[in-house]
């Protein structure tokens, strides 16, 4: 029997291990994509931004470029809730494996070589894994997206005005 209920907290610590990887993994690609989506309104926005200044189209291209900064705005926001959700799933799986660890004696001296690098890995605290899952990282970098579309947002508006006056 004990034989069985050690069998069984390994595979679980192994399940919840595999689970926190796919979870850093998605974070990333999810970051990754919204890096490469905001590239492209970045750069549709600043061609627009280069336009020549024809008087009949100068209202309309400024109103997309403010509609352009206003989807981006929001874009990062929502993108941030997602970077931070991702975080609290991953902390999540780092409790369990420490419940699992804290079971019994047998359990942490079964797992404790490859349990701290995991647990390092998991909550971002390695050296070689600095970067790795840092909610800063995953939800701030849309929230400093999402300032710099407000930025860009003022620049449409003070450049229509002064081309209006």
């Amino acid at each position: 029997m004990a034989k069985d209920v050690q069998k069984a907290m390994l595979e679980a610590h192994e399940v919840v291990v595999g689970y926190a990887r796919q979870v850093e993994n998605r974070a990333w690609n999810a970051l990754y994509n919204f890096l490469t989506a905001n590239s492209i309104l970045i750069l549709a926005w600043a061609a627009l931004y280069t336009r020549t200044n024809e008087p009949l189209e100068t209202w309309l291209v400024d109103a997309l470029m403010f509609i352009l900064s206003l989807v981006g705005f929001f874009f990062s926001l929502g993108w941030s809730s997602l970077g931070g959700r991702n975080y609290a799933y991953n902390a999540s799986y780092a409790e369990h494996l420490e419940r699992i660890e804290a079971s019994a004696d047998w359990v942490r001296n079964e797992l404790l070589p490859r349990s701290e690098f995991v647990r390092k890995h998991i909550q971002g605290r390695g050296f070689q894994f600095f970067l790795s899952f840092q909610p800063l990282l995953l939800a701030g970098t849309p929230l400093l997206f999402s300032a710099l579309y407000v930025v860009i947002g003022v620049i449409v508006l003070i450049e229509s005005f002064k081309a209006a006056s």
